[in-house]
């Protein structure tokens, strides 16, 4: 059986159906990015931030990334399984 995403069944509308696994891969790493962007847009409204200067700032854009990441795996909005759709 081919990759599924999680909260997959038959009631999802996936019918079962088997994602190509490259296509599962690009989609959740589409899902990660979209995440990382709205984390980013969130820091940018942020009156006020802890971390300052050039290397604070490298340090918040990378935390972001491996948050997005780890969010898209675990609390997936549904992006990447719309997409591999």
């Amino acid at each position: 059986m081919g990759p599924r995403f999680r909260g997959d069944d038959n009631r999802s509308g996936s019918g079962g159906k088997q994602i190509d696994p490259a296509t599962a891969k690009v989609a959740r790493q589409f899902e990660s990015l979209f995440v990382a962007q709205m984390l980013k847009s969130a820091r940018a409204a942020s009156l006020g931030d802890d971390l300052t200067g050039k290397g604070g700032a490298t340090f918040s854009d990378l935390a972001d990334q491996l948050r997005a990441e780890a969010l898209a795996a675990q609390a997936p909005l549904g992006v990447a399984r719309m997409l591999a759709k």
